[in-house]
């Protein structure tokens, strides 16, 4: 006999209920066990579709379930959450910069912070909104 296999449903939905098995039951592969076996691969290709859809937002928010989870409008709201940008970071924009210096030889990307530029002699610069200034050194 060649092997056949369990085919997931195309647009399976997930199943709350399935039967249990009893005592009484025979032991059928077509009648009993493949019908229970189906439902449970058909339960996991559901899971799996449902997650892949709610990771990539296709999820409408009222079909979220009931579980404390974070709102999609509780993201940079005030009392809200920070979004994450693409690099899975929060955004510099939703951080709150209390200055700070960085040395190293190239300049920082947190352009509220102080740069040390080690490659240029040490020279503190500061950014002006368009470039990296030097900061002018006063002796005494």
């Amino acid at each position: 006999m060649p092997e056949s296999y369990y085919n997931p449903a195309q647009s399976p939905e997930y199943t709350v209920q399935i039967r249990r098995l009893q005592n009484s039951d025979p032991g059928n592969a077509e009648e009993v066990f493949n019908p229970l076996f189906q439902k449970l691969v058909d339960n996991i290709h559901a899971n799996h579709l449902y997650k892949a859809d709610l990771v990539n937002g296709k999820v409408p928010e009222a079909q979220l379930p009931d579980m404390d989870y974070i709102g999609r409008g509780e993201k940079g709201e005030a009392n809200g959450v920070a979004p994450l940008g693409a690099d899975g970071k929060v955004p510099d924009t939703y951080l709150n910069a209390q200055g700070g210096l960085v040395a190293q030889e190239a300049a920082p990307e947190n352009v509220k912070l102080g740069w040390i530029d080690t490659g240029n002699g040490n020279i503190l610069k500061f950014y002006n909104g368009t470039d990296w200034i030097a900061v002018n050194a006063v002796w005494g």
